[in-house]
Protein backbone atom coordinates (compact mmCIF):
# COMPACT_ATOMS: atom_id res chain seq x y z
CA UNK A 1 0.00 0.00 0.00
CA UNK A 2 1.25 3.42 -0.93
CA UNK A 3 1.18 5.79 1.78
CA UNK A 4 0.61 9.11 1.31
CA UNK A 5 1.98 12.36 2.76
CA UNK A 6 -0.05 14.37 4.70
CA UNK A 7 -1.14 17.66 3.10
CA UNK A 8 0.92 20.92 4.16
CA UNK A 9 -1.55 23.85 3.90
CA UNK A 10 -0.71 27.29 2.72
CA UNK A 11 -1.46 30.54 3.86
CA UNK A 12 -3.42 31.36 7.38
CA UNK A 13 -5.94 30.80 9.35
CA UNK A 14 -9.11 33.19 10.03
CA UNK A 15 -8.13 33.37 13.66
CA UNK A 16 -4.41 34.37 12.76
CA UNK A 17 -5.56 37.01 10.60
CA UNK A 18 -7.46 38.37 13.58
CA UNK A 19 -4.82 38.00 15.96
CA UNK A 20 -3.02 39.94 13.75
CA UNK A 21 -5.27 42.78 13.13
CA UNK A 22 -5.84 43.37 17.11
CA UNK A 23 -2.31 43.47 17.63
CA UNK A 24 -1.97 46.23 14.61
CA UNK A 25 -5.27 48.09 16.25
CA UNK A 26 -3.74 48.20 19.92
CA UNK A 27 -0.50 49.14 17.99
CA UNK A 28 -2.12 51.86 16.08
CA UNK A 29 -3.67 53.37 19.64
CA UNK A 30 -1.02 53.59 21.64
CA UNK A 31 0.98 55.51 19.03
CA UNK A 32 -1.37 58.16 17.44
CA UNK A 33 -1.82 60.41 20.71
CA UNK A 34 1.82 60.11 20.89
CA UNK A 35 2.36 61.70 16.94
CA UNK A 36 -0.44 64.11 17.91
CA UNK A 37 1.39 65.52 21.10
CA UNK A 38 4.58 65.66 18.94
CA UNK A 39 3.07 67.81 16.48
CA UNK A 40 1.47 70.17 19.61
CA UNK A 41 4.87 70.19 20.52
CA UNK A 42 6.82 71.20 17.79
CA UNK A 43 4.12 73.78 16.90
CA UNK A 44 4.68 75.43 20.17
CA UNK A 45 8.37 75.52 20.12
CA UNK A 46 8.45 77.04 16.79
CA UNK A 47 6.01 79.66 18.11
CA UNK A 48 8.53 80.42 21.01
CA UNK A 49 11.51 80.94 19.36
CA UNK A 50 9.83 82.81 16.48
CA UNK A 51 8.75 85.31 19.64
CA UNK A 52 12.23 85.68 20.44
CA UNK A 53 13.42 86.00 17.30
CA UNK A 54 10.67 89.32 16.45
CA UNK A 55 11.28 90.23 20.35
CA UNK A 56 15.32 89.93 19.27
CA UNK A 57 14.96 92.09 15.92
CA UNK A 58 13.20 95.12 17.48
CA UNK A 59 16.04 95.35 20.39
CA UNK A 60 18.51 95.60 17.62
CA UNK A 61 16.52 97.69 15.53
CA UNK A 62 15.93 100.47 18.34
CA UNK A 63 19.70 100.02 19.50
CA UNK A 64 20.94 100.54 15.89
CA UNK A 65 18.76 103.11 14.61
CA UNK A 66 17.80 105.09 17.84
CA UNK A 67 14.29 104.52 17.41
CA UNK A 68 12.14 105.79 19.94
CA UNK A 69 9.34 103.98 20.45
CA UNK A 70 6.45 105.44 22.64
CA UNK A 71 2.97 104.31 21.18
CA UNK A 72 1.78 101.61 19.09
CA UNK A 73 2.09 103.44 16.16
CA UNK A 74 5.53 104.30 16.29
CA UNK A 75 6.04 100.32 17.31
CA UNK A 76 4.19 99.23 14.17
CA UNK A 77 6.16 101.75 12.18
CA UNK A 78 9.08 99.85 13.64
CA UNK A 79 7.81 96.26 12.97
CA UNK A 80 7.35 97.67 9.08
CA UNK A 81 10.82 98.13 8.97
CA UNK A 82 12.27 95.10 11.14
CA UNK A 83 11.09 93.14 7.39
CA UNK A 84 11.97 95.67 5.10
CA UNK A 85 15.39 96.59 6.38
CA UNK A 86 16.60 93.07 6.82
CA UNK A 87 16.51 92.55 10.59
CA UNK A 88 13.31 89.55 9.93
CA UNK A 89 13.70 87.57 6.79
CA UNK A 90 10.91 86.92 6.18
CA UNK A 91 8.34 87.38 8.68
CA UNK A 92 7.94 84.49 11.17
CA UNK A 93 4.34 82.62 10.62
CA UNK A 94 2.78 80.50 12.67
CA UNK A 95 3.42 76.71 12.04
CA UNK A 96 0.48 75.62 11.63
CA UNK A 97 -2.06 78.11 10.42
CA UNK A 98 0.60 80.52 8.40
CA UNK A 99 -0.69 83.65 10.31
CA UNK A 100 1.70 86.56 10.24
CA UNK A 101 2.75 87.51 13.88
CA UNK A 102 3.84 90.63 12.94
CA UNK A 103 -0.12 91.50 13.48
CA UNK A 104 0.14 90.24 17.03
CA UNK A 105 2.69 93.21 19.02
CA UNK A 106 0.95 94.91 21.49
CA UNK A 107 2.66 98.14 22.81
CA UNK A 108 2.17 99.20 26.56
CA UNK A 109 3.48 101.92 29.30
CA UNK A 110 4.28 100.17 32.56
CA UNK A 111 5.78 101.06 35.84
CA UNK A 112 7.88 99.35 38.27
CA UNK A 113 5.57 100.42 40.87
CA UNK A 114 8.16 101.65 43.24
CA UNK A 115 9.91 104.47 41.67
CA UNK A 116 7.06 106.73 40.49
CA UNK A 117 9.69 109.62 39.92
CA UNK A 118 10.65 107.14 36.55
CA UNK A 119 8.69 107.52 33.58
CA UNK A 120 6.57 104.57 32.95
CA UNK A 121 8.93 101.74 30.34
CA UNK A 122 8.00 100.47 27.11
CA UNK A 123 6.52 96.89 27.40
CA UNK A 124 6.51 95.19 24.10
CA UNK A 125 4.47 91.73 23.89
CA UNK A 126 4.44 88.99 21.21
CA UNK A 127 2.05 86.71 20.63
CA UNK A 128 1.40 83.25 18.83
CA UNK A 129 -1.77 83.56 16.55
CA UNK A 130 -4.55 81.62 17.83
CA UNK A 131 -5.07 79.02 15.78
CA UNK A 132 -7.89 77.36 17.31
CA UNK A 133 -6.65 73.76 16.67
CA UNK A 134 -4.01 74.42 19.02
CA UNK A 135 -4.37 76.84 22.04
CA UNK A 136 -1.67 80.15 22.18
CA UNK A 137 1.44 79.09 23.58
CA UNK A 138 1.65 81.83 26.11
CA UNK A 139 3.81 85.26 24.98
CA UNK A 140 7.16 87.07 25.79
CA UNK A 141 7.99 90.55 26.60
CA UNK A 142 10.45 92.89 26.68
CA UNK A 143 10.88 96.61 28.41
CA UNK A 144 12.96 99.43 26.13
Amino acid sequence: MVKRMPRRRTGFSLLEMLAVAIVIGILALIAIPAIINARETSARSTCNANRKQILSAIATYKARTGASITSQTELNSAVSNLVANGYLTPAPTDPTSGLNYLSNIVFNLVNDGVNTNQPPAAKITVQCPNTGSIPNHGEDSILL
